[in-house]
């Protein structure tokens, strides 16, 4: 019967552990270094700022908010610029960066940007000859994540994007 029991516990303890190759986007525990932003870093429109999530005292993104011209007046862009070596968890049409839900998963077997240098759109507008809609995935959205990888770590950044309003950076994680 002890066996019995021993044996129950094991294989709980293994089943409570979802995240073995990453980790769950907004989970904050032991395998994660979360750092939180109070205020959250607000980005409005012209501007830009960035933020180190891995400690080493060079910035990994660079997040901006800027004027698009469009059919008739203009509209917002948001884009973020990756630094080399760095992936983003990118959408099923390997478009756009995809935009997670609180414990979605992080893992090796996400579909991943390149490594070199580049800028992703979160959100902007696309025209045709009579009309212009907001493409990307972080279209007026709360609480989302943005899912990112460097070397063998993961790591999410918590986000609000307003549309036509402010950026923010409420806090980010990477793996230990």
């Amino acid at each position: 019967m002890k066996t019995i029991f021993s044996l129950s516990v094991l294989l709980l303890m293994i089943s409570c552990e979802p995240y073995k190759d990453g980790i769950g986007a907004g989970l904050i525990n032991k395998d994660v270094t979360y750092n939180e932003k109070i205020p959250p870093m607000q980005i409005i429109n012209p501007g830009q700022d960035s933020i180190d999530v891995d400690n080493d005292s060079h910035y990994d993104f660079v997040f901006f908010k800027s004027p698009k011209a469009l059919l008739s007046g203009f509209g917002i862009i948001t884009e973020i610029l990756k630094k080399s070596d760095i992936q983003i968890f990118m959408d099923t049409d390997n478009k756009y960066p995809a935009c997670l839900n609180y414990n979605d998963a992080i893992n090796s077997s996400s579909k991943w940007s390149e490594n070199a240098q580049k800028k992703y759109i979160l959100q902007s507008y696309e025209c045709g000859s009579n009309d212009c809609f907001l493409i990307g995935n972080f279209i007026s959205v709360t609480n989302k994540y943005l899912a990112f990888r460097i070397g063998d770590n993961f790591g999410w950044i918590l986000l609000d994007n307003v549309v036509p309003g402010a950026l923010s950076i409420k806090g980010f994680a990477i793996s230990k």
